[in-house]
């Protein structure tokens, strides 16, 4: 017994040392501006199931928010966003967007006159 709660608590360890490095990781990315447009927006969904004592089962969930830009020299990127930001953007909603690692932190979007789209790269 006390083997598994050592290894419980091993395990715990290295998945908060993981979670810690990863945020690092991400405050250390430089911020970049570029213009881009909404080409995509999707939800990623995670169930968990747990049991509680004694025979009921509840599950809870996560949820995040990704949204893909297309840029002016016709490359793609997905970025992570907060459920607030996702529900403001649309897909075609050209602006400039700040990033920082692959999180978006800021979209301005720059409102469109009839007739006028993204400059689309031609490919020889």
């Amino acid at each position: 017994m006390e083997m598994l709660i050592k290894l419980f608590f091993v395990c715990m360890v290295l998945a908060c040392i993981a979670l810690a490095a990863r945020i690092i990781r991400d405050r250390l990315e430089p911020e970049l501006t570029r213009q881009g447009r909404v080409v995509a927006k999707r939800q990623a969904i995670n169930e968990y199931a747990r049991r509680s004592y004694p025979y009921a089962q509840r599950y809870s969930y996560t949820q995040s928010y990704f949204v893909t830009f297309e840029f002016q020299d016709g490359s793609r990127d997905e970025f992570e966003t907060f459920d607030s930001q996702y529900g403001l953007l649309a897909e075609g909603d050209q602006g400039t967007l700040i990033t920082r690692g692959r999180w978006l932190q800021e979209f301005a979007r720059q409102p469109t006159q009839q007739g006028q789209s993204f400059p689309r790269p031609v490919h020889t």
